[in-house]
């Protein structure tokens, strides 16, 4: 069944509508002309009249025959839909009896938002103009929403409600769900009393309006060609969008195929930014594996890992910002989350296999191509140990671990406090402002004293690639970086002893021993 919106942009031509505002002429099978939305001197601005969309490549204006009349009229979208239906000869009768009733049903919700309520929210991190952007709620007890749609002679059989949806409903924090043409086409709850046993979460039954595999939250916010980044939940989606990056997330259900083709489908570029725990980093490498097979040159998807026990709300709450984390390029991603330090020759054959099994699924020759060269290359020249453990900015945060263990597991501080005073760190710092900020830190650990605010947030920047999921964990963790922090100190040695025996002299000799000298003063004073 085809939407009423759909309906109306079957019966009206695109071209000949924006011809109404702009001049066009055809070029290419396109039509251009002057953007309306900006000042300019040359037509940058695009008619794409078979697949009734158009853009700006100016501005970056961009979307179908209702996002051009709301932007050039300036109204919102149900203005557009009255408007443009009147002209298409659609009727909105059926439709707005349907639209109304969950419509209606989203305003009781929106105003029994109370001030406690908004003060929860608030504390999230979501701004009074988001609660009303994305129409924030709550739902009282079911009875009095029974009584409501009673009393208004609203019926929601027909999107899957009924006595127990509203049972299952009461006393949450209601998130209406939207339909890609922005109506509301179900609800999501949240439960907010802290003594409620429920589950967290819940959306709405499914229904011809609400198929979950074809819906995501935030979707009917984004636009055309604008990046589009995937997140998990409401508040995530909610509090990118605070922070002026589009997001969607997928209701109730794993982000699958047919909504990796909606967001490609609107944008080329999507950024995957899943919480940054073990079920997080399993769901966005289910999603780099659905994004091979889709993969084409033009489109550009990336992977951003979150630290440890935060999710995208979380951090751009503590951040402000996204600016900190690495985005990895998606043949980048796999090879990481593929990657296993010196592994058996069985193993690591296995591994190599199945890379070169996924490039063998990606459609275009060329790009197919280049991934198996991507991929050989960082196979053949891949680190031998660090990238085990994690992924870091640069050489100069290993010593960094360290602390993280420390911080993620406190008891194990006893065990490792020895070792950890006496390890020189200075074959890593080579730079002394680096390495005194190190050593004060140390002695503050050591003491039972705080560590800096900044310090700790350069700590929580470095993810984890191997989940460590308790103390035995953490501890062979310490033991194995520190190990490596000694043997990158024993190999810069080597290295020294072996240009001396290639170059011998005097002078050479005198830079050596004064180096030794100084390396073991620096471990006498740990």
């Amino acid at each position: 069944m085809h939407s009423v919106f759909d309906q109306i942009k079957n019966r009206l031509n695109i071209v000949e509508y924006i011809s109404k505002y702009v001049r066009l002429r055809m070029s290419g099978g396109r039509f251009f002309g002057l953007c309306p939305f900006h000042a300019e001197k040359t037509g940058s601005f695009s008619v794409d009249g078979t697949k009734g969309i158009f853009h700006c490549f100016g501005c970056q204006a961009g979307g179908d025959i209702f996002e051009f009349y709301m932007k050039y009229h300036n109204v919102d979208k149900k203005e557009a839909l009255r408007a443009l239906a009147q002209m298409a000869g659609v009727s909105l009768s059926e439709r707005t009896q349907k639209k109304n009733a969950l419509d209606l049903l989203c305003e009781f919700f929106e105003k029994n938002l109370s001030q406690p309520t908004h003060k929860l929210l608030e504390s999230r991190g979501v701004t009074e103009e988001s609660i009303k952007k994305f129409r924030i709620g709550i739902s009282p007890d079911s009875a009095s929403i029974m009584k409501f749609l009673n009393e208004n002679k609203l019926s929601l059989s027909s999107f899957g409600f009924n006595d127990y949806s509203w049972k299952m409903f009461e006393h949450r924090i209601i998130f209406p769900i939207f339909d890609t043409n922005g109506s509301v086409c179900s609800f999501g709850g949240r439960i907010y009393k802290p003594n409620d046993t429920r589950a967290k979460y819940i959306n709405g039954p499914a229904s011809e309006n609400f198929i979950k595999s074809q819906t995501l939250y935030g979707f009917h916010l984004t636009r055309s060609y604008a990046p589009i980044y995937v997140v998990e939940g409401y508040l995530d989606v909610i509090i990118m969008h605070q922070h002026g990056l589009l997001a969607v997330a997928p209701m109730g259900t794993a982000f699958g195929d047919g909504h990796l083709k909606m967001v490609l489908e609107k944008s080329r570029e999507i950024i995957v930014a899943m919480d940054g725990d073990a079920a997080g980093r399993k769901s966005s490498l289910k999603i780099a594996y659905m994004a091979i097979e889709e993969l084409q040159p033009e489109m550009e998807i990336k992977f951003i890992d979150f630290p440890d026990s935060h999710d995208p709300a979380s951090y751009l709450n503590q951040h402000h910002a996204l600016t900190q984390l690495k985005q990895q390029m998606l043949y980048e991603y796999i090879f990481m989350a593929e990657y296993v330090a010196t592994p058996n020759p069985q193993k690591a054959a296995q591994i190599f296999k199945k890379l070169m099994f996924l490039a063998a699924k990606i459609k275009d020759t060329v790009l197919k191509s280049e991934y198996r060269k991507r991929w050989k290359d960082l196979w053949w020249n891949r680190d031998k140990r660090i990238q085990e453990i994690a992924t870091v900015p640069s050489e100069n945060h290993i010593p960094l671990l360290l602390f993280k263990y420390i911080l993620m597991y406190p008891d194990i501080l006893d065990e490792v406090a020895e070792h950890f005073a006496r390890l020189s760190v200075n074959n890593v710092y080579k730079d002394s402002a680096q390495s005194s900020v190190y050593s004060e830190q140390l002695m503050r650990l050591l003491n039972n004293e705080p560590l800096d605010e900044d310090f700790i947030a350069r700590i929580d920047s470095i993810h984890l690639i191997e989940e460590i999921a308790n103390r035995a964990d953490a501890l062979a963790a310490w033991h194995k970086v520190a190990t490596h922090i000694q043997q990158m100190g024993n190999q810069e040695e080597h290295e020294r002893a072996s240009a001396l025996q290639e170059n011998f002299s005097e002078s050479e000799w005198e830079k050596f021993k004064q180096w030794m000298a100084q390396k073991e003063e620096d471990e006498n004073e740990k």
